[in-house]
């Protein structure tokens, strides 16, 4: 049982950088309106009687608080926050754990871009009593409130013997009503995997949360492994996944597509481009945000990396090549991920990092933290914060747009032989992301959008490839065999 005794406050200026512990406070409620409803009624058949057609739903208001502190002659943290919007972070923890340190509170309640609403002084002065001079502070957020818990990693059944290169979901809650039953989201999901032979498909697919894995029908031929795939509305009602395909001897980068969960796929691959065995090198070589804005990073077989982008659903002909060989060279692209419409990062061999904000009209270089390392994985919040990962064991972040870098420290960073495979966040300070270490890969959690790191207990593996963010407490991982089946694993608080 958590008591009010174990907890502690925090602020944060910054999404990333260092949380500031605040001691000796007092916070009761933290208030999360979400919003009510109200029923939309018409007449019904007998005197005076009505029936209720559906629901209005009123927006959720802004999460408030008060936190009183003692006053002191010595100036503290909560003096500077005055006019500043910050993230303040009421965590609780085991009080086996020494207080005031982070990573010690495991569970707890964030808001986000708070600011001071009012601010009392109380029990100033008192001709009688001789109680403490306190402050309290009513402060505000927008939604939502940010609920972290304490997470597990387990390892999924899926009988499937072959790398596991990426996993992805549809992520939407649906209520039940007119668009059909309920449903959680990240019920359905797929995970892409190399090929084991014969009539198999490369493809897995769960309509049931990960509990159950199945095959679906093989978008490409037997012999070729999915290495990236993504869903998104494509009609009405219809939700399309797209992956795309390893190389092909003498043949250019391909996808295929399904608009019935992978029960059929196009008779024929889509080709894109025409540089022969041009392909995906990663789970995170292909990006959507909707059928309009596709982007697929690659190889560029022997001739350096290439974009592409398709503003129709990856069908034929919808693939246009984004020129970008001034900027990459002869270098490899890994991973290329939009945080909108218009702003991308896309990371490659020997230390590329390029970005665009018109939709990958345009892109330019970022100054390289790592030395010339392997840029092999990355994740973008705007056009001014996105960290990225080596393959020399390394993570940095910047929040200028690339002028500036710091590195982020976490367990067994920084081994040259080890990597960041991929990073993923739910929201600014909710990350996850895997590191290779020694073959062996490990699921790391940040609570506080990356100062801090949270090494999970991670079941046993041959290394894991790819991760799926699904909310605060909650991702996916795949990665390569381990006890004869590719490894996928659920993180769950």
């Amino acid at each position: 049982m958590l008591k009010a005794s174990n907890g502690g406050m925090w602020i944060q200026y910054t999404p990333g950088h260092e949380p500031i512990y605040v001691g000796c406070v007092d916070v009761e409620a933290i208030t999360a309106p979400k919003g009510d409803s109200t029923p939309i009624m018409c007449h019904g058949e007998g005197e005076g009687e009505f029936v209720a057609l559906g629901q209005s739903y009123a927006a959720p208001g802004n999460v408030t608080t008060t936190v009183k502190a003692l006053v002191n002659l010595e100036k503290d943290v909560l003096d500077d926050w005055e006019g500043q919007l910050l993230n303040v972070y009421f965590m609780q923890f085991a009080k086996c754990d020494k207080r005031g340190i982070f990573t010690n509170y495991p569970k707890g309640l964030a808001m986000l871009q708070a600011r001071i609403t009012s601010d009392d002084d109380e029990n100033v002065v008192m001709r009688e009593g001789d109680d403490a001079t306190t402050r309290s502070l009513a402060i505000s957020a927008p939604p939502p409130k940010i609920r972290f818990r304490p997470v597990v990693v387990t390892r999924q059944t899926a009988a499937f013997a072959a790398a596991f290169n990426d996993i992805f979901f549809d992520p939407l809650l649906r209520n039940a009503g007119a668009c059909g039953s309920y449903r959680a989201g990240c019920t359905d999901g797929f995970i892409a995997c190399d090929p084991i032979g014969g009539a198999t498909a490369d493809m897995l697919r769960t309509a049931d949360s990960g509990i159950t894995w199945a095959a679906t029908v093989d978008p490409f031929a037997a012999a070729l492994a999915i290495m990236s795939g993504v869903r998104f509305d494509v009609d009405y009602g219809v939700k399309r996944t797209l992956v795309v395909r390893g190389t092909l001897a003498a043949t250019p980068a391909a996808c295929n597509y399904s608009d019935d969960d992978g029960a059929t796929w196009q008779a024929a691959e889509v080709p894109i481009g025409a540089t022969v065995t041009e392909a995906a090198l990663t789970g995170a070589s292909l990006f959507a945000l909707d059928r309009s804005h596709i982007f697929f990073c690659t190889d560029g077989g022997a001739g350096g990396g290439k974009i592409y982008k398709s503003d129709n659903g990856g069908e034929a002909g919808s693939w246009t090549e984004i020129v970008v060989a001034a900027l990459v060279g002869a270098n490899n692209l890994f991973a290329i991920k939009f945080a909108d419409h218009d702003v991308g990062l896309c990371v490659g061999a020997a230390g590329i990092i390029i970005l665009t904000v018109d939709s990958g009209v345009n892109w330019a270089l970022v100054a390289d933290p790592s030395g010339g390392s392997d840029i092999v994985s990355c994740d973008i919040f705007n056009r001014y914060r996105f960290i990225v990962g080596t393959d020399d064991g390394e993570m940095w972040q910047t929040w200028d747009g690339g002028a500036t870098w710091t590195e982020c420290v976490f367990r067994g960073n920084g081994v040259a032989a080890d990597t960041v495979k991929d990073i993923v966040h739910a929201n600014d300070v909710a990350l996850y992301m895997v590191h290779n270490a020694t073959g062996v890969g490990h699921v790391h959690r940040s609570k506080d959008g990356g100062f801090n790191w949270e090494r999970l207990d991670t079941p046993a593996n041959a290394g894991l490839n790819a991760m799926y963010c699904c909310g605060t407490n909650s991702a996916w991982a795949v990665g390569e065999i381990s006890a004869v089946n590719g490894v996928v694993l659920r993180v769950l608080g």
